[in-house]
């Protein structure tokens, strides 16, 4: 059992995907263990004791209340950038991350993903739709010729996420 599963991952690594393993397993019977006749039944909680807390002496003194402060509206936030395939755009795939995260680019772009650290990596869009492998300094590119919002994340560690936003 265990040579499989070790097998199974060995796969992952190098392949990128996941290969299915059928595994059987041999299940027992639960053993049924039966209490002691010496065990004590449970005895009822104690009553709990309310504590009433002592008075609090009165003032005739008044405080002034704070004004409120004037709201004030966030600063405007720039609109995002939106990238073409004059920008060379690259997501780099450092500190278990895709930096940026989300991106937004012009229908046709090219965007490249580059490894820029030791642990490997697959970009994925879906079940069928994932980079190579990607050991460090590799690269992988991909075309958007479609608009809307496209998830990924990477199939070795699906905790990294990112999205790529692409418009007309």
């Amino acid at each position: 059992m265990k040579k499989i599963l070790v097998f199974s991952l060995f796969l992952i690594l190098l392949f990128g995907c996941i290969v299915p393993v059928q595994v059987e397993e041999t299940l027992e019977e639960e053993e049924h263990i039966g209490l002691p006749s010496d065990v004590p039944e449970e005895t009822a909680p104690a009553e709990e004791e309310s504590i009433t807390p002592p008075a609090l002496p009165l003032s005739d003194e008044t405080v002034p209340m704070e004004e409120p402060a004037e709201e004030t509206s966030p600063p405007a936030e720039e609109p995002a950038k939106i990238y073409t395939n004059e920008d060379k755009p690259i997501i780099d795939i450092k500190d278990m991350q895709f930096v940026p995260s989300v991106m937004t680019v012009k229908k046709g772009t090219v965007i490249t993903w580059i490894n820029r650290e030791s642990a490997k990596h697959v970009v994925k869009f879906g079940e069928f739709d994932y980079s190579n492998v990607l050991i460090s300094n590799n690269a992988y590119k991909r075309t958007f010729n479609e608009t809307g919002e496209f998830d990924y994340e990477c199939n070795i560690h699906p905790e990294m996420k990112g999205k790529i936003i692409v418009v007309e």
